[in-house]
């Protein structure tokens, strides 16, 4: 199979989990409340430690709020959970859906898990953007 139509696939199975993770806005709500809610908490608590002193244990403040912004970036990046999916569409009944499909089954499952990823570092991106505004002025 050309290598382009292979991307075409994958692009187009992407653009419909981004559809279906807009369809789920109070879903994309509910995570950035509950799972993120301490990055919005940790920089005011670390201006509150290190109040008017410069640096502890050789970091500065913004190194320090800087680390804990880099944390949910990476780990946006790079958890997949995979095994949830596959279990839940196995506990329901709806993997046999997906076999039948051109494209494989863990590939399919994989580029879901991927648009979501980037759905999600996008939000902490521009949460971070935000957060790190107010902690620094």
């Amino acid at each position: 199979m050309p290598i382009r139509t292979t991307l075409n696939k994958f692009a187009k199975v992407i653009s419909i989990h981004f559809a279906e993770g807009m369809m789920y806005r109070a879903r994309l709500l509910v995570w950035l409340v509950s799972d993120i809610v301490w990055m919005l908490v940790i920089p005011f608590i670390w201006a509150v430690v290190y109040g008017s002193t410069n640096a502890i244990g050789g970091y500065d403040r913004q190194m320090m709020i800087s680390y804990f912004f880099f944390i949910p970036f990476i780990q946006s990046l790079v958890t997949y959970y995979h095994y949830w999916t596959i279990h839940v569409q196995i506990k329901e009944g709806t993997m046999a859906n997906y076999l039948t499909r051109p494209i494989g089954y863990l590939t399919f499952t994989t580029l879901g898990e991927t648009a979501y990823r980037w759905w999600q570092t996008l939000s902490v991106i521009l949460l971070m953007f935000i957060v790190y505004r107010l902690t620094l002025e």
